[in-house]
């Protein structure tokens, strides 16, 4: 009885600590591309020629001040930006802004991401450290793969912008985190009363049969075996 009540706790902490990791990972791929759509909006706000930008002319000394503050807003820690065929344009890093940049293309880099960024839709990827050999990279960060478009709604090219999840990621955790222990307790208190007070049934059904096996074969003044009582001693010696 004890052992089922407690192995039942534990698969329903086990279940609510898999529901949280789950839960928490899904708010924050919604927050990342919430946050990355907002990064997109001011990167095309703040420079309406940005379509030149990604057919390959260089950026002047105004459009690198841009870049370097939307290398840091917000969670932002780096970006690539890619052309409408997904060859890349420019990129930041540690080291800085590069209006020439080695890495592959989009396409052959990411096949999944293009396939989707062409079918309009958005790609996002939660990464921790030992995902891959990024020693400067956060606990937690996020890779956000979105279309560029122009005024007319057209594909003019793609970004591909890493956020810092780490604190974030902390905070979701800690809420939701505390929300299933509120929610395990509710339900643990809802299966052990039924159990607990099962248990106590058998053990009051037990109290009162031997109560009444005693009252049946023990005087009440005495204590002493009564006529019944001494019957079924004799019949117990005899056999």
């Amino acid at each position: 009885g004890l052992i089922a009540i407690l192995c039942g706790c534990i698969g329903l902490a086990l279940g609510v600590r898999a529901l949280v990791v789950w839960a928490t990972e899904e708010a924050l791929v919604r927050y990342a591309e919430r946050s990355a759509l907002g990064w997109v909006e001011y990167l095309q706000t703040e420079m309406p020629d940005l379509p030149d930008l990604l057919a390959g002319r260089p950026p002047d000394a105004q459009q690198r001040v841009v870049m370097y503050f939307a290398s840091a807003l917000g969670a932002a820690m780096r970006f690539h930006l890619y052309d409408e065929v997904g060859r890349p344009s420019l990129s930041t890093d540690a080291a800085g802004i590069d209006s020439d940049p080695v890495h592959p293309a989009l396409s052959a880099h990411r096949p999944e991401d293009w396939v989707r960024l062409l079918a309009g839709e958005n790609s996002v990827r939660i990464r921790r450290v030992g995902d891959e050999a990024a020693p400067e990279a956060p606990e937690v960060y996020a890779e956000v793969v979105l279309p560029l478009r122009d005024v007319d709604g057209n594909l003019m090219g793609a970004a591909r912008v890493a956020l810092d999840m780490s604190d974030t990621w902390q905070a979701m955790a800690s809420i939701l985190l505390r929300a299933g222990a509120a929610v395990a307790g509710l339900c643990a208190l809802a299966f052990l009363a039924p159990a607990l007070g099962w248990q106590a049934f058998r053990q009051r059904a037990k109290e009162a049969e031997r109560e009444m096996h005693e009252r049946a074969h023990l005087d009440d003044t005495t204590g002493l075996a009564n006529r019944r009582g001494f019957l079924d001693a004799a019949a117990a010696a005899v056999d």
